[in-house]
């Protein structure tokens, strides 16, 4: 194994510079920070003004140094980096927010379809328990009778149950036995 010393290989990775996502807020803001800008630092905010439509007069200002400045770091690599960063930066959050916006709509549309799907099937299974029993056996609907092949009479195309036929004339024999006999 090779010494890291010897071989010219730091063994820690040199500091890596990430952006303060409040340093370009600040400085809209209208506060001054007292802070010793890195050369990283100067771009991201003067990327971040140029980008929310200052001109270079304004964010020299802002930033308390020279015109000359201002456009030179404009100018900087490291700037368009950080340009075409916050750029695609916002364009993603933009799409993020409608992505989640729809996903919200799905979501309730989603939520009403299976409400609705739920009510579907419970208004199917209230018929089909009102057609048959618990064992699947069909029924009549208006009086809950079986209805097979010994219970069923048809006339015509419909079907009629045959128990509550017998009942009906059951009923009227009784009604035709109780009342009273008038001879002439």
């Amino acid at each position: 194994m090779a010494d890291a010393g010897h071989s010219g290989v730091t063994a820690t990775p040199p500091d890596r510079w990430e952006p303060d996502a409040q340093l370009v807020a600040s400085y809209l803001a209208g506060a001054r920070p007292d802070l010793r800008l890195t050369v990283a630092d100067r771009c991201w905010v003067v990327a971040g003004l140029t980008l929310a439509g200052k001109t270079a007069e304004d964010i020299a200002e802002r930033l308390g140094c020279s015109l000359r400045l201002v456009r030179t770091i404009r100018a900087e690599p490291m700037t368009q980096v950080c340009l075409f960063y916050q750029r695609e930066s916002a364009v993603f959050s933009d799409e993020l927010r409608l992505a989640r916006n729809e996903q919200r709509g799905v979501a309730v549309e989603l939520a009403s379809t299976v409400l609705e799907l739920r009510r579907a099937r419970e208004q199917v299974n209230r018929l089909i328990g009102l057609h048959s029993r618990a064992d699947g056996t069909p029924v009549f609907p208006r009086c809950g009778h079986v209805q097979d092949k010994y219970n069923t009479y048809t006339h015509g195309r419909k079907k009629f149950c045959r128990t509550c036929h017998r009942n009906r004339q059951r009923d009227r024999r009784r009604v035709h036995d109780t009342e009273p006999v008038t001879s002439c």
